[in-house]
């Protein structure tokens, strides 16, 4: 996963966002040997079209994260600030029109070429409308080819990604195998008699087109019969799955089990629970939203808050406080007001809220309550507009050096003085109430202080006081 700064692309965390059920052992998968397709001299790239990329960010200012699929060469998942919708009603008629839309307008970034996408999700979890598209080159469904669209119902696009197969434009879809001959092909490979299923309809074999999804490298597609097979036994033993056979040659490209056991040694055969989608946590906190220090504290979403999740890695919550990971078992984390724009918040009172995840379940982790202290606002108060003034700034100077620079200020809040604040050598201090001023880890301080440290950043210091205090205000 990298964080994308238009400068430069900048690898920052790697996250291991898992799209399946890891860690399963797929039962009595036959041994399939993939002739007919030169895998290994299919050209590696890191990206189809990186450079569409760089341009979405260009235009889009702000941080953006993305994980790209190394067999499609597409980013699978593209969030970070959002994309707001100007004409938003919270509605799943509107929020499809607008993932619909969003589909024809960054085609050329998720890679999607000239193919059609199919909705085959389209629903809500927790606060975000989500839909999934899945790929068909000609009217032939792609195996593994997808879209996703996400919208936050506050109504920004929250997430965008494809793991879509580039499909060359001659590729044919016309089989020179019949379906009945890729049938015994694929039984044959299965070494077993030819049998129908104990229970239900039988699968339809279908005309496809497959590539390697787990390719470390861009794949390519071919045409193929995908043939269900199930010899499965009274007692559930025996192998049930899909043999992906070539249309052309009648050669096995692949086999997909789809009987999934636990793996372990006792465990015989029973079938897992399906994966769940990945699961969307809020990240709230009462601040000061307002620009003065006696505002009274409202509930707000808390913007570039890193989030360590167990089993996946460092995740950061987006404008509206969230952050979407796909789990396949609880996990603990501890938030803390550690920011993509800041360093941990030092200080007396500060706020942490630990909390258990679980999967498929949506959940909000607040930090702090209506009756919090001033102490403990200022914590909240000076994560939020600190992360605020910064990203105002990089729509004016772009994401810069010094920018990056300003990533790691350090600020201490509840300092024991009162009616003053300061800047030094990236730190910016605030001091806590007394002496019949408010604690000064407010709005327009805060936003003052980290101005001295952006003149800084680009010159230094002015020696002239009053000039100094002007640029901070500027």
């Amino acid at each position: 996963m990298h964080a994308y700064r238009p400068a430069s692309t900048v690898p920052l965390f790697l996250i291991a966002l898992s799209t399946g059920i890891g860690g399963m052992a797929a039962a009595q998968a036959p041994a399939v040997q993939r002739p007919g397709i030169d895998f290994a001299a299919i050209d590696a790239q890191p990206a189809r079209d990186s450079a569409a990329f760089a341009a979405f960010a260009q235009q889009n200012p702000g941080t953006w994260w993305t994980r790209w699929c190394p067999a499609s060469g597409t980013p699978m998942e593209i969030f970070g600030t959002g994309l707001p919708i100007a004409d938003w009603h919270d509605s799943l008629a509107n929020a499809r029109a607008h993932a619909n839309t969003a589909l024809v307008a960054y085609g050329q970034l998720l890679g999607l070429g000239d193919d059609e996408f199919r909705e085959s999700i389209g629903t809500s979890f927790g606060g975000v409308w989500t839909f999934t598209f899945d790929q068909f080159h000609r009217g032939v469904p792609v195996i593994g080819g997808r879209a996703d669209v996400r919208i936050h119902r506050s109504g920004r696009i929250a997430f965008l990604g494809s793991r879509a197969f580039a499909v060359p434009a001659d590729q044919p879809v016309v089989p020179a195998l019949a379906s009945e001959n890729a049938e015994a092909v694929a039984w044959l490979a299965l070494g077993k008699p030819r049998q129908l299923p104990l229970g239900g309809i039988p699968r339809a074999t279908r005309l496809v087109l497959w590539g390697d999804a787990d390719s470390d490298r861009l794949a390519k597609v071919a045409l193929c019969w995908e043939v269900p097979v199930d010899a499965l036994d009274g007692d559930g033993n025996g192998p049930v799955g899909r043999y992906y056979v070539d249309a052309s040659t009648g050669r096995v490209l692949h086999y997909t089990s789809d009987k999934h056991t636990c793996g372990h040694a006792g465990c015989h055969g029973e079938e897992l629970a399906p994966a769940l989608p990945p699961t969307t946590f809020t990240v709230m906190g009462w601040a000061r939203d307002g620009r003065s220090g006696t505002t009274p504290a409202t509930n707000v979403p808390m913007p570039g808050i890193e989030v360590n999740v167990p089993g996946i890695g460092l995740v950061v919550t987006d404008a509206a406080g969230q952050f979407t990971v796909n789990l396949s078992s609880s996990a603990n984390v501890n938030v803390t007001l550690n920011g993509i724009h800041h360093q941990l918040i030092a200080g007396a009172n500060a706020p942490t809220r630990s909390a258990t995840l679980q999967p498929g379940v949506p959940a909000t982790l607040q930090l702090l309550t209506a009756t919090a202290t001033s102490n403990q606002l200022a914590h909240t108060t000076c994560s939020l507009w600190t992360h605020r003034v910064n990203e105002w700034a990089r729509n004016v100077l772009g994401n810069s050096a010094q920018l990056n620079q300003a990533n790691q200020v350090q600020p201490t809040v509840n300092i024991a003085q009162t009616c003053n604040a300061f800047y030094s050598s990236n730190t910016i201090n605030f001091y806590a109430a007394g002496g019949s001023c408010n604690n000064t880890a407010s709005s327009s301080v805060v936003a003052h202080e980290w101005g001295h440290g952006l003149d800084d950043q680009y010159g230094g210091i002015s020696q002239n006081q009053g000039l100094s205090e002007g640029w901070g205000d500027i």
